[in-house]
């Protein structure tokens, strides 16, 4: 598995993504986090939902996943938020040095990455 990955969440507005994006660069969880304006269909409860979210991307180290998670759970209004890590596999060395750069885990609670059981 890589070092790095990109942490996808969505939130329902912009306040909630602007708080969510805060707090995870606040705890230097993340190198960067952008946020584009997207169009959700999914199935909830027995209906499909169609509405308006804000995905966040969110550029980070694997290790930092659980950090990453925590934080998102402690700013989200959803009962099951999108928390998902696609590991990035390769990228320019540069790049990927910069996020290790400003990533450092400064924070005593940070948690490790938590592996799912199979």
């Amino acid at each position: 598995m890589g070092e790095y990955c990109l942490i996808f969440t969505t939130a329902n507005d912009a306040e909630q993504a602007t708080k969510i994006t805060d707090a995870v660069l606040s705890a230097r969880a993340a190198a960067s986090v952008q946020a584009s304006d997207i169009a959700s269909s999914y199935w909830w409860r027995g209906s499909v939902q169609n509405k308006p979210e804000i995905l966040l991307t969110i550029e980070t180290r694997m290790e930092l996943f659980g950090t990453v998670e925590k934080i998102i759970r402690e700013n989200h209004t959803y009962e099951v938020p999108q928390i998902i890590a696609i590991p990035i596999i390769a990228g320019g060395t540069d790049y990927l040095d910069w996020i290790k750069t400003e990533t450092k885990c400064r924070n005593a609670w940070a948690m490790p990455l938590i592996r799912l059981k199979r």
